[in-house]
């Protein structure tokens, strides 16, 4: 499995938050709510566990699809800003630096 570098990590899983985290704010749906609504599709996430995971941004893909169809929503469009120059540098420098350590070059 690849590492992945600090600032990496960082940039990802806050974009990740914040995406979720604005669709439950659009519909004024706290932690609570989401707790509920996930139950009904037989998911159990305490508010805790739900602040947690959703604050670091460390949820699967299958994990967000569960809260926009517990939220209701059928028809999801997600719109992301530039990413600022110096962290596409960094994400940058870090791809390359993973293909060189996945297929060395020829001597």
């Amino acid at each position: 499995m690849a590492t992945v570098s600090k600032s990496e990590r960082t940039f990802w899983h806050l974009e990740a938050t914040s995406v979720l985290q604005t669709m439950l704010t659009a519909r004024r749906i706290s932690y609570k709510q989401l707790s509920r609504m996930l139950e009904s599709l037989g998911e159990y996430e305490p508010e805790k566990t739900l602040s947690n995971k959703i604050n670091r941004g460390t949820f699967s893909f299958q994990f967000f699809l569960k809260c926009v169809r517990a939220i209701g929503m059928h028809d999801v469009r997600i719109l992301l800003p530039e990413i600022p120059r110096p962290e596409l540098t960094v994400l940058r420098r870090h791809a390359k630096a993973q293909r060189r350590r996945t297929f060395p070059t020829k001597s």
